[in-house]
């Protein structure tokens, strides 16, 4: 019984690594197909709220550069972005994490522009 425990694990790792080995548990995964997509975008503008409302700072989305996710309890996004504002002439690169839990309900966990 053992031999066959250790057959057959030995043939999941090596299965594991012909696919691209096996996922990275607890962390965030390149989602490049989701930049264009209408719901990052819905995200990127609860971020830009956020921002508007938490930090008195005003910007304008330009352009969405990343979106990873990690599946905990729901999604977490982490999306890259540049934005426009008055008070930054040449421009800003953003990283928002926002949440989706549950119901569709959406959480801004953070949003940093320098």
């Amino acid at each position: 019984m053992f031999k066959l425990f250790v057959v057959l694990s030995f043939i999941a790792v090596i299965q594991g690594q012909l696919d691209g080995g096996f996922p990275s548990l607890g962390g965030y995964t390149d989602h490049p197909e989701l930049i264009e997509d209408v719901s990052t975008r819905a995200l990127v503008r609860l971020a830009v709220s956020d921002l508007k409302n938490n930090q008195n700072l005003i910007v304008t989305p330009v352009k969405i550069l990343s979106v990873q996710t990690q599946s905990m309890y729901g999604v977490t996004f982490k999306i890259g972005f540049t934005a426009r504002s008055t008070s930054a002439p040449d421009g800003l690169t953003c990283t928002a994490m926002v949440h989706s839990g549950l119901g569709d309900v959406q959480t801004v966990f953070s949003v940093d522009c320098a």
